[in-house]
C-alpha cells in the first residue's frame, strides 16, 4: 500500500473503481522481439560478424587437414600455416567488434524499456499505485530490466550463431564421413532431449526469483521510509529477522532456477565428449584397417571438438532468453497498465474552467456524492458547496471519509454516482493538467524531496522565481528560518526532509503549494506538527489567503476549525455544513 494520506481507520481504496490488474499471459519470444526490433540494424551487424567469425572457425580444421595431408606428402604448407594464423587473429578481431555491439544494444534496449516503465510508474492512477508496492515498482524497474538484458546482448544473437554453426559443423561432419556422425547424432538428440524439458522450468523458475526480489526491496524500502520509528521501537531485530526470510525465499527460488540452468551445459558437454571418445575408438580401429586415412579422422574430431562450442552457445542462450522472458512477464504486467487519463483540451481554451490569475478563488461543489472502497461505503449522498474565497474546515472521526473528499477533488479516484463542481462545471470533462494546476494539496504527512530548498518550493511551479519564492516563505512565516541558512535556498534538506523539523517540513509544503498559486487549496491537518506559535502563524496565514484563493481544511484541532468560515461535518457518510462551531 502506497496511498500517502489514507487516515487511520479509512477503509483501503482498492475497490472496483479501475478495472483489476489481470497478470498478462506468460512472455513470449515476440514479446521480446516488440522490445528488440528497433535494435535490429546493430543486431544484423553482430549477427553478421558473428556468422563470419563461425565461418572462419569452419575453415579451420578443412584447414588442418589440408596441412596434414601436405606434410604427408612432403608438400609446402606454409601458405596453409599463414592462412590459419590470418583466421585466428580475424576470429578475434571480429568476436571483440562482435561483442561490443551486442553490449550496447543490450544497453539501448534496456535503456528504452527504464524510460517507458518510469514514465507508466509516475503516471499510473493513484488507484493503481494502491496495488503496487513501492519496492516492487523498483525492482521491476531495476532488477528485472538488468536480468532481460542479458537476454538481448548474448542471448539471441548467440542462439541464432550457435544454430548456423552447429548445423554447418553437421554438414562438414558428414560430408567427411556421415557413419561417424551417425554416432555422434545419437548421442547430442538423446542430450537436447534432457535440455528441452529442463528449460521449461527456468522460466517458471526465474519468474518466481524476481517476484521474491521484488517482495525483499519492497519490505526493505518501507522499514527504510521509516528508519527512525524503527530504530526508536528496538524493532531492528524484528524487521532484520522478517526482511531476511524474503532473502532466504529468493535465495531459495535462486538457488531453483540455478540447479535447472546446472544441468544443460553439463548435459550437452556429456554428449559431445562421449561423442568424441566414441568416434576416437571407432575412428581409430578404421584408421588401423585402413577404411579412413588419419588426415580425414583428425579433421572429423576437430570439427566435433568445434561442436561444443554451438552446443554450449545454443543452451546458454536458451536459459539466457528464458531467465529474461521470466523477468519480461513483471516487466509486461507493469507496462501493461493503464496510465492515467489526462483528458482532451477544451471545446474552447478562450472558456478556461479555472482562470489562472493569483486572485480567482473558485467555487466548490459536491452533488449526491456516493463512494465505496471495495464493498464498504464512505461517502452516500454528501452534498456541500464551499464559496469563493470561503475557509470551509472539514470535521469528523477518524475514517469517515475527510481524506476521501480530497482523492475525489483531485480525482485520484472518481465518484460511484453524484457530481463534483467546480465553478459550476463538472470536472470530469477538464484535462488533468489544467485542472490540477490550480490546486494546491498539503498532505498531512507534508512529504519533502530529495534536493535543495529551491527545488522543494517551486516543485509545482519550475519557472517561479526566487523573489516569489521569498516572498511565500514570509507569507508561511519561514523567511527569518530561511535567512539563517548559510547556503540560503541551495541547502540541502536530505532524504524525506530529514534535516528538518516536523514543523519545517509542514510549512514548507503548504509554502511549496503556495508558490504555485492556486485557486483552491486543499490542507489536510496543517498545524499537526506545529507548536501554539506556528499554529497561530499558520492559521493567520490561512486567513489573508482567502482574499486569492478558496480554502478546504481538513481540521481535527479547535483554533483551525474556529478560524473557518464553515464547517462541513462528515458522519455516516453525508455532510452536514453549519457557519460556526459550537
Amino acid at each position: 500500500m502506497t496511498l500517502t494520506d489514507q487516515r487511520p481507520g479509512e477503509p483501503s481504496p482498492l475497490g472496483k473503481h479501475d478495472a483489476e490488474c489481470v497478470p498478462p499471459d506468460r512472455a513470449r519470444l515476440s514479446d521480446l522481439w516488440e522490445h528488440v526490433r528497433p535494435m535490429r540494424r546493430s543486431l544484423a551487424t553482430a549477427l553478421v560478424l558473428a556468422l563470419i567469425g563461425a565461418g572462419f572457425a569452419l575453415v579451420q580444421p578443412l584447414l588442418v587437414m589440408r596441412a596434414i595431408q601436405g606434410a604427408a606428402g612432403a608438400e609446402a604448407v606454409g601458405g596453409v600455416i599463414a592462412l590459419l594464423i590470418a583466421l585466428f587473429v580475424g576470429e578475434a578481431l571480429i568476436d571483440a567488434a562482435q561483442s561490443f555491439l551486442l553490449q550496447r544494444s543490450g544497453e539501448q534496449v534496456v535503456r528504452r524499456i527504464r524510460h517507458r516503465m518510469i514514465r507508466m510508474t509516475l503516471f499510473l492512477p493513484i488507484s493503481r499505485h494502491d496495488r503496487f508496492r513501492n519496492g516492487d515498482l523498483l525492482s521491476r524497474v531495476g532488477t528485472d530490466t538488468t536480468l532481460l538484458r542479458a537476454s538481448v546482448s548474448s542471448g539471441i544473437v548467440d542462439a541464432l550463431v550457435g544454430v548456423v554453426s552447429l548445423l554447418g559443423a553437421i554438414a562438414l561432419m558428414i560430408y567427411l564421413d556421415w557413419s561417424l556422425f551417425a554416432l555422434v547424432i545419437v548421442a547430442v538428440l538423446a542430450a537436447g532431449t534432457v535440455v528441452g524439458v529442463v528449460l521449461t522450468g527456468i522460466q517458471r523458475a526465474s519468474e518466481q526469483a524476481q517476484d521474491r526480489v521484488g517482495a525483499m526491496t519492497a519490505d526493505l524500502d518501507s522499514s527504510l521510509s521509516a528508519i527512525r520509528t524503527v530504530v526508536a521501537s528496538n524493532a531492528q531485530d524484528r524487521e532484520t529477522r522478517r526482511i531476511s526470510a524474503r532473502v532466504d525465499e529468493a535465495y531459495e527460488a535462486g538457488v531453483r532456477a540455478a540447479r535447472l540452468d546446472a544441468l544443460v551445459n553439463p548435459a550437452m558437454t556429456l554428449a559431445t565428449n562421449g561423442s568424441f571418445l566414441l568416434v576416437l575408438g571407432v575412428g581409430g580401429v578404421r584408421v588401423a584397417g585402413g577404411d579412413l586415412d588419419l588426415a580425414t579422422l583428425v579433421s572429423f574430431l576437430l570439427y566435433l571438438t568445434l561442436l561444443v562450442m554451438p552446443i554450449a552457445l545454443i543452451a546458454g542462450a536458451a536459459s539466457s532468453i528464458k531467465e529474461g522472458l521470466g523477468a519480461l512477464h513483471r516487466i509486461k504486467q507493469l507496462l501493461g497498465e493503464r496510465g492515467e487519463d489526462h483528458g482532451a483540451p477544451p471545446d474552447d481554451p478562450a472558456e478556461p474552467l479555472i482562470r489562472r490569475r493569483p486572485d480567482a478563488p473558485v467555487e466548490l461543489e459536491f452533488r449526491d456524492v456516493h463512494f465505496r472502497y471495495d464493498d464498504t461505503p464512505v461517502l452516500e449522498g454528501a452534498s456541500f458547496t464551499v464559496p469563493a474565497r470561503a475557509y470551509a474546515a472539514i470535521v469528523g472521526r477518524s475514517g469517515a471519509g475527510k481524506t476521501t473528499i480530497f482523492s475525489l477533488v483531485e480525482q485520484f479516484y472518481r465518484p460511484d454516482r453524484g457530481i463534483i463542481l467546480l465553478n459550476r462545471r463538472e470536472i470530469g470533462g477538464v484535462p488533468l493538467p489544467e485542472y490540477r494546476s490550480a490546486i494546491g494539496y498539503v498532505q498531512q504527512e507534508a512529504p519533502i524531496l530529495w534536493g535543495n530548498l529551491r527545488d522543494n518550493l517551486r516543485f509545482a511551479a519550475p519557472d517561479a522565481a526566487d523573489h516569489e519564492i521569498i516572498d511565500t516563505l514570509r507569507q508561511t512565516h519561514l523567511y527569518d528560518w530561511y535567512a539563517s541558512l548559510p547556503d540560503g535556498l541551495d541547502t540541502h534538506v536530505g532524504d524525506r526532509g530529514v534535516t528538518l523539523s516536523g514543523g519545517q517540513r509542514q510549512r514548507i509544503a503548504i509554502a511549496r503549494a503556495l508558490v504555485a498559486k492556486p485557486s483552491l487549496l486543499l490542507l489536510d491537518e496543517p498545524t499537526a506538527h506545529l507548536d501554539g506559535e506556528a499554529e497561530a502563524a499558520v492559521i493567520a496565514t490561512l486567513r489573508r489567503l482567502r482574499a486569492r484563493c478558496t480554502l478546504l481544511v481538513i481540521a481535527h484541532r479547535r483554533s483551525t476549525i474556529g478560524s473557518s468560515d464553515l464547517v462541513l461535518d462528515l458522519e455516516a457518510g453525508r455532510v452536514t455544513t453549519r457557519s460556526d462551531e459550537p
